[in-house]
């Protein structure tokens, strides 16, 4: 039988394994997000200067 002590360990190594990933991928869609709009930003400034 499982004391507290090792459920609570079997529980938090569980949401590391899940908690650690999903940040990551979370960290990562924001990044790209981010970079995304820079990338879109910079494309509508030169579509709006002039042509040499």
């Amino acid at each position: 039988m499982l004391t507290f002590m090792e459920g609570l360990l079997i529980l938090g190594m569980f949401l590391v394994r899940v908690g650690v990933p999903l940040l990551v991928m979370i960290a990562l869609g924001y990044a790209l997000s981010r970079l995304d709009a820079r990338w879109q930003a910079e494309a509508d400034a030169a579509r709006q200067a002039p042509a040499r």
